[in-house]
């Protein structure tokens, strides 16, 4: 979750009450959701791309197809959901306004693939700068999620054409043409890295639409809420893994299976430990601080908050077993754990909710964290051991 996102929720939610901001969370987490069919993991390739395998026009034609298909799905969504003409439009604007994040980044790929990745920086800074800032205005001046998503829309629009679409021809001349057959041999180059995606989005936001789906908007609030806190321990467990990814990988080269090991086991005591501190502050000062800033009780929500940082610290631990299997170049298999995750996610998500509520949500989370980070393990081990033997 960006920085404008948390923003903006923690924004709406003090502005129009934790009902309305129930309904904005939904709206943004399927959003969330969405994008990634809107992504499609074509970015990682295309930035790669440095000997232009495929032309802009086609990268252009994908994210086409992509958005269209993000919004198609969450029409699709609203016609079999029941709710209000209100909460749909919400729903609508909400995933439409996201969509400029899809069709961007496109853009920004191409600005990276010819080195210019300052330059996506910047565009990126911008547009979500003037389109959050308008979006904050705009509701503190009207107080209606419709109106305001509405005016952050037409402004995202003009940033998008302003600081991607005309900066991209200073990097392309080709005019735009689409080629149906590089088109479909990109997209299913890519569709094994969307799957991925779009599961791991899926465990992460299952207890969330179950809330939706069961439980009065204001639940969804008060989940989001106490979520918001995991991110620091994402935080650190991106500050403490980027840096030690080549020394990994090297290790794995060298076939140095015992330091190869030694640093995924190091890595993840440092995030157990991190982890225990955070619960420790979360106990003591997390609800005093989360309920100022988002102008709610959640005073009776001390073990839903603990137990959702104990899930964050494990889901944190599955992203560095997640990384070694990728040094070892295992990271296809990886789909079938969030499938087998994702399963679970939407066998147990409902009962636990309708059962236990909040608490069952949370805990649910950390089933889910728990049972996804056993699988990583397990298949780690396996390769690990099975290297072992290869190598004598």
């Amino acid at each position: 979750m960006s920085l404008s996102t948390l923003l903006l929720t923690m924004i709406v939610t003090r502005v129009t009450g934790e009902i309305t901001a129930g309904i904005f969370v939904y709206a943004f987490t399927l959003a969330q959701q969405l994008q990634s069919v809107g992504y499609y993991e074509v970015r990682p390739y295309q930035s790669t791309d440095l000997q232009e395998t495929y032309s802009f026009s086609t990268y252009l034609s994908a994210r086409i197809v992509t958005c269209t298909a993000m919004m198609v799905i969450c029409l699709v969504i609203i016609a079999f959901r029941e709710n209000s003409l209100y909460n749909n439009l919400v729903i609508f604007l909400v995933c439409f306004y996201k969509m400029f994040d899809t069709a961007e980044d496109v853009y920004h790929g191409l600005f990276q693939q010819q080195g210019r990745l300052d330059v996506a920086g910047k565009a990126m800074f911008f547009r979500v700068l003037t389109s959050t800032l308008a979006f904050l205005a705009a509701l503190y001046l009207t107080k209606d999620l419709v109106v305001t998503t509405t005016i952050a829309i037409a402004v995202a629009a003009v940033g998008f054409l302003l600081f991607d679409v005309l900066v991209s021809r200073q990097f392309v001349k080709e005019k735009y043409s689409f080629q149906f057959i590089p088109l479909r041999r990109l997209l299913i180059t890519c569709f094994p890295l969307f799957i991925g995606a779009f599961l791991l989005l899926y465990i992460y936001n299952a207890p969330k639409y179950a809330l939706s789906d069961y439980m009065p908007p204001e639940y969804l609030t008060y989940f989001n809420a106490l979520f918001i806190l995991t991110y620091i321990i994402n935080l650190f467990s991106g500050f403490v893994l980027k840096p030690i990814l080549n020394t990994l990988a090297d290790s794995w080269l060298n076939r140095e299976f015992k330091r190869f090991s030694g640093i995924i086991l190091k890595l993840s005591l440092a995030l157990v430990g991190f982890t225990v501190l955070v619960i420790a502050a979360g106990y003591f000062m997390g609800l005093p601080v989360l309920s100022w800033l988002y102008s709610l009780d959640l005073s009776p929500y001390r073990t839903e908050l603990i137990v959702l940082l104990a899930g964050g610290g494990l889901s944190a631990i599955s992203v560095v077993l997640y990384y070694a299997a990728t040094v070892m170049r295992k990271q296809k298999w990886t789909l079938f754990i969030y499938i087998a995750v994702s399963v679970a996610a939407m066998i147990v998500s409902p009962m636990a909710v309708q059962k236990m509520g909040l608490l069952g949500a949370s805990l649910i989370y950390l089933a889910l964290m728990v049972f996804m980070t056993l699988l990583f393990i397990c298949m780690n081990a396996y390769f690990i051991h099975k290297a072992k033997q290869e190598a004598g």
